[in-house]
């Protein structure tokens, strides 16, 4: 992990619905209500792995996408979906394109392009990556039906939220019965925009999650816009769990794309659908 000399860490309290666990070395982060629900899941760190720097230490990036570390990438793959309950379990996971493109694989692997991915009860697990990014993960306690979202700002505006969620509701889910949780990603104080997002960000609707600063550039809310977009679509306020993280504040505790220009590594929310 390498750091400019300026850098000044931001560490924002997690939310109480939210937990840290360690399990077997491996460290990862929880939301209470979706497990109390039955839903595996969990939101990986950067912490116990074996990667060396600057991706130390439990990358999780796609195998695929380094080539040259594929087995090292499997083995903190396998060694993180041990650890948070899914022991000898394969993923459902996409390429992911920063669109809002729903996908539904019945199989574990890579299931095509998309940034969001539903499982129905007795399928694979699915999971998403994210590197600064916002992610997402539903339950459905009534059907055990499963999401996971990716949405960095080009996915928010979009609309992959809504259409997850429409989705969701199309296979008989009901929105005032989902639990959400919101993982780790930058957050407001270091995510600054330029106008090009603040215009895209009204005209979706989200003009509130675009602060002004004192130029034409503005500091952009992920967590508060997909939460807010939850809520329009009909999930009760009181089941969208935001975690409160700020990955670029962390870098002891996260990756980020943005903090470390690019060069760094992935993390990974899992859940497996409820049988």
């Amino acid at each position: 992990m390498r750091m400019g000399a300026l850098f000044i860490p931001m560490i924002r309290r997690m939310h109480s619905s939210f937990r840290e666990r360690t399990n077997d070395g491996v460290t990862f982060l929880e939301c209470s209500p979706l497990r109390d629900a039955g839903f595996v899941h969990a939101f990986s760190t950067r912490r116990s792995g074996e990667s060396a720097e600057p991706f130390d230490s439990l990358d999780l990036q796609r195998p695929g996408a380094a080539p040259e570390r594929r087995d090292e990438l499997e083995r903190n793959t396998r060694r993180f979906l041990d650890a948070i309950g899914l022991v000898g379990r394969g993923l459902a996971d996409a390429q992911q394109v920063h669109g809002k493109l729903v996908l539904e694989p019945s199989a574990m692997g890579l299931c095509g392009a998309g940034d969001a991915l539903i499982a129905e009860s007795g399928g694979p697990a699915i999971g998403v990556r994210s590197a600064d990014c916002v992610t997402l993960l539903v339950g459905d306690p009534t059907t055990g039906r499963a999401a996971a979202i990716h949405a960095g700002w080009r996915g928010v505006v979009a609309g992959v939220v809504a259409a997850t969620i429409r989705t969701l509701t199309d296979r008989g889910s009901r929105t005032d019965q989902l639990i959400a949780a919101v993982g780790p990603a930058i957050c407001a104080a270091r995510f600054e925009v330029g106008p090009e997002v603040v215009t895209a960000f009204v005209a979706a609707g989200l003009g509130e999650c675009a602060r002004p600063t004192a130029g034409a550039k503005a500091f952009a809310d992920l967590e508060k816009a997909v939460c807010l977009q939850a809520a329009r679509e009909g999930l009760v306020t009181s089941s969208v769990h935001a975690c409160g993280c700020c990955t670029a504040g962390e870098p002891a505790r996260f990756f980020s794309h943005r903090r470390d220009a690019g060069l760094t590594g992935r993390m990974l929310s899992v859940i497996a659908p409820r049988h």
